[in-house]
């Protein structure tokens, strides 16, 4: 481990409470492109740096989500990703349901970070979809987490670093 990479891991740490930049928005779509394409059969046709791209600057732009909240939130997805396999009726996140799990995932952790969340009607018609199946499939994730939401500041630390190796490897 270089200094660079301790000091950029330093300022991302830093940066958290902003909002992110344009490169690290690059960066951080082409990781959860990654993430989901290895994850999930059938989403490499539509799940690419592009649309997750698309998808952080909407959400950055819109929700106001930090540099803290986007990593925070991959790193849930990450998480539920492992977890929908090993649930019992493994296979929850399907290449049909990706991205209604994405925005679930980004309410979830929203609420849990924020003491103003915007209002599941407002993800709802924000993303032209149904309020009830945003719902539904709110409570069908916090189920297959268990309801763990925490996230310690080591296995933050760990999560982000991997991104900044991302970041030195493409330097």
């Amino acid at each position: 481990m270089t200094q660079e990479y301790y000091i950029k891991l330093q300022q991302l740490e830093f940066d958290s409470n902003q909002l992110p930049s344009e490169v690290q928005t690059v960066i951080l779509s082409t990781f959860l492109a990654s993430a989901i394409q290895e994850h999930v059969q059938g989403s490499q046709i539509f799940v690419t740096a592009e649309t997750t791209r698309g998808l952080l600057e909407f959400i950055r732009f819109h929700a106001q989500f930090t540099l803290g909240e986007i990593i925070s939130a991959m790193q849930l997805m990450e998480i539920l990703l492992h977890r929908s396999r090993e649930v019992e009726n493994s296979g929850f996140i399907t290449a049909d349901n990706v991205g209604t799990a994405l925005v679930c995932v980004c309410i979830i952790t929203q609420k849990f970070l924020r003491d103003k969340p915007c209002l599941n009607s407002w993800w709802a018609k924000t993303f032209q979809m149904k309020l009830e199946t945003l719902n539904d499939s709110e409570m069908i994730i916090l189920k297959i987490m268990d309801w763990k939401l925490q996230i310690s500041d080591w296995s933050y630390i760990q999560f982000a670093s991997r991104k900044v190796a991302v970041e030195n490897a493409k330097i």
